[in-house]
């Protein structure tokens, strides 16, 4: 029996274990912080928690956008983040940006930015203040073939004072990882690229909040009007109605 052969099983037996392992929070315990915004990991599940330890621990890009401002006030602001489908729907209402946010299923979207990128959104955990996301989707770039990327969201969301101009200030934290490896050698080499486009992307998200906070401020009528359209059950819809109102002169 030659050397290979007489590893063999005890390769098989080591890859059985690995497979076995129970993963658990002490597998893939994440830090506390991402780029300074607190990890909302107390309700994150130990599947979850090893699916973002899998993007962070060797990202391709890794970098932060904001803080960006949105004049809403606080239940508001909430109501549109946790229902995006809402969100994208006055957007195109108030021809602010053409985005597809189609809810598969709680706190699970497929989302398509119209910017190259194309996916499942997951809202993982969340907090008071911070929201922990995964977006597994497929880039396609001009000059490169469509790539799987895979990408962590961590926003951090802060209600101002009346006397700072109320609203809310929002600051993202955004790590990637490319599911190709000729690609990821690429962005190695021209990291800056790829940084620009990362920071170009959450930059776009970000003043989208902004600039449909400030839509709605000048258009409540029109977002009122926009309702019977809106995919969401009654209660949610009587809801978004409810703090649409508010606006109105």
């Amino acid at each position: 029996m030659g050397p290979l052969r007489r590893l063999t099983p005890i390769l098989g037996a080591v890859v059985s274990l690995a497979l076995a392992r129970p993963v658990g929070a002490a597998a893939c315990e994440l830090p506390p912080s991402l780029r300074g915004i607190p990890v909302p990991a107390r309700s994150l599940s130990a599947s979850d928690a090893c699916l973002v330890d899998s993007v962070i621990r060797d990202p391709a890009t890794a970098s932060t956008a904001g803080p960006a401002h949105t004049p809403l006030e606080r239940p508001l602001f909430d109501f549109l983040i946790d229902h995006p489908e809402a969100g994208a729907e006055l957007a195109r209402a108030l021809a602010v940006e053409d985005i597809v946010f189609r809810r598969e299923g709680p706190d699970r979207f497929w989302v398509d930015d119209k910017d190259g990128s194309a996916g499942t959104l997951r809202l993982l955990s969340k907090s008071e203040t911070e929201r922990l996301y995964y977006f597994d989707c497929v880039h396609d770039e001009p000059f490169y073939w469509p790539v799987r990327v895979r990408v962590v969201l961590l926003m951090k969301n802060e209600s101002l004072p009346p006397s700072a101009g109320g609203g809310q200030n929002s600051t993202l934290a955004v790590y990637t990882r490319i599911e190709d490896p000729v690609i990821r050698t690429l962005i190695s080499l021209f990291g800056r690229a790829a940084r620009r486009v990362v920071s170009r992307k959450a930059v776009k998200g970000m003043k989208l909040s902004s600039r449909l906070g400030a839509a709605l401020r000048r258009r409540p009528l029109d977002a009122v009007r926009a309702l019977p359209a809106m995919p969401l059950g009654a209660a949610e819809r009587k809801e978004l109605e409810t703090q649409l109102t508010r606006l109105l002169p």
